[in-house]
């Protein structure tokens, strides 16, 4: 693992365990507005990349600016990629493992869940993407402990995918990209 996935991950361990406002600053109704920006420490506007009535994907501006570089040299960046869950459904269809659907702890584990981070590496020339870190956090924005901190994406590269929520925000991010500069 690079050097500065450890850092990132030290530095959102340590926000996440803090406070809210440390890694988001949302609106009235929980939606992130503001992004923390883990590339310089501070805020970024959010950009809505996928919305549906159970979730909201997202990633900031100057997120896009921080990969743009490696991008330019080698077609891969990395991208903090958020979620907003406006209800549990995602994760209890997603998360729960098979036979543990009606298991209490799976269940309030899934209600608590409002935001996820992911930390993603994209490789635009083979068409293919994986998740760094993962990390489910409840609506102050802290990790929830254990059951559902498991990635549903392989940590592999994995061929660029079309149709869900997360393909779908990879490839706005990637068709964003060349417009920066």
């Amino acid at each position: 693992m690079k050097l500065q996935h450890l850092v990132v991950m030290a530095m959102f361990t340590i926000s996440a365990a803090s406070h809210t406002q440390l890694l988001l600053q949302p609106d009235q109704f929980g939606r992130p507005l503001r992004l923390h920006d883990f590339w310089t420490g501070g805020w970024e506007p959010a950009i809505t990349l996928y919305t549906d009535k159970h979730q909201i994907l997202l990633i900031g501006d100057p997120g896009l600016d921080a990969g743009f570089s490696e991008y330019e040299k080698t077609g891969v960046y990395t991208a903090y990629l958020w979620t907003y869950y406006t209800d549990d459904y995602y994760c209890r269809t997603t998360r729960i493992p098979a036979g543990h659907e009606n298991d209490p702890k799976w269940i309030a584990a899934c209600r608590s869940a409002h935001y996820r981070v992911r930390e993603v590496t994209v490789n635009t020339a083979a068409k293919k993407a994986k998740v760094i870190w993962d990390c489910m956090m409840d609506w102050d924005a802290n990790p929830i402990n254990g059951v559902i901190l498991q990635s549903s994406e392989s940590k592999e590269w994995v061929p660029f995918g079309k149709g869900t929520p997360f393909w779908i925000a990879i490839h706005r991010i990637t068709t964003m990209l060349p417009n920066l500069r």
